[in-house]
């Protein structure tokens, strides 16, 4: 059975943020290579990159998307779903997921890291499904999680429940590792 990866990142791009296109595209044409079922929100920026380098390499996606309007949808998807708000689509996302892969974003992915922390804090998501959060860009909320964790509010080892790895490769190598062990 295909494993499915839910990826979580931007949806806008600007000239600041160009960069992380090119990570977003290796993320796509690695999970395509590797069999997975891609799942995101569907929509522009980074998730449309994903998606588009995908579907270039034999890949297929599933777009999770939200249904408002003047909210971009990509248009490089294998199937789509609709949501009428962000929790009915979270949740699905969260659902689908076999592992979870974070690149950079804003608000929303904040969100998702944080949400899908805390619920795998709380046993709502097992806490031994693969989370991992990749490059340096959330490192300014990494080092907010460990000072929480050091003044007593946040009691976990953060390890145990979010990994924080440099680059894509390796993100996705321990995801493979972890199909590999448990499958």
């Amino acid at each position: 059975m295909k494993k499915t990866v839910s990826v979580f990142c931007g949806s806008a791009v600007n000239k600041h943020s160009q960069r992380y296109l090119e990570v977003a595209e290796k993320a796509g044409k690695l999970l395509s290579e590797k069999g997975y079922l891609i799942a995101c929100g569907g929509g522009g920026g980074l998730m449309h990159r994903l998606c588009r380098s995908a579907i270039e390499n034999g890949g297929k996606t599933i777009g999770i998307c939200l249904n408002k309007k003047d909210i971009f949808q990509t248009n490089q998807l294998s199937s789509r779903l609709l949501y009428k708000t962000l929790y009915y689509r979270q949740k699905k996302l969260l659902a689908i997921g076999d592992a979870y892969l974070v690149l950079p974003g804003g608000i929303g992915t904040i969100y998702e890291i944080a949400e899908i922390i805390e619920k795998k804090k709380i046993r709502e998501i097992n806490p031994d499904k693969p989370f991992i959060v990749v490059g340096n860009y959330f490192d300014h909320f990494k080092n907010q999680l460990i000072s929480a964790h050091r003044f007593g509010f946040f009691p976990e080892n953060l390890d145990d429940l979010v990994i924080f790895e440099n680059n894509i490769e390796k993100a996705i190598e321990r995801i493979e590792d972890y199909f590999k062990k448990n499958d």
